[in-house]
């Protein structure tokens, strides 16, 4: 698996490489849902609303979750929950 910064991104067409896209409740709400890959929406409040997204209470779940799932590139946005997906990966691969 490999896990992707928002900031790496060069066009829509890498975008469209992702088979998931793993953002806080920040992010969805100011991009919603997006076309195409799984969407994971990363927040403490189990009961969050995100329709078409799969909500998950941390990132070490999202990692979990892409890894059980067979996804080959998961799309991360947001600084913080990046550099957690990583180790949470890292720590996953041990």
């Amino acid at each position: 698996m490999r896990i992707v910064a928002y900031q790496q991104i060069e066009n829509e067409s890498s975008l469209a490489e992702a088979d998931a896209v793993v953002m806080d409740e920040g992010a969805y709400r100011k991009l919603g849902t997006r076309r195409g890959p799984a969407n994971v929406v990363i927040s403490s409040d189990k009961d969050y609303d995100a329709p078409g997204c799969f909500v998950l209470q941390g990132v070490g779940a999202a990692v979990r979750f892409a890894l059980s799932a067979g996804y080959e590139v998961v799309l991360v946005i947001g600084k913080t929950i990046y550099s957690t997906a990583i180790s949470a990966y890292q720590a996953e691969m041990r």
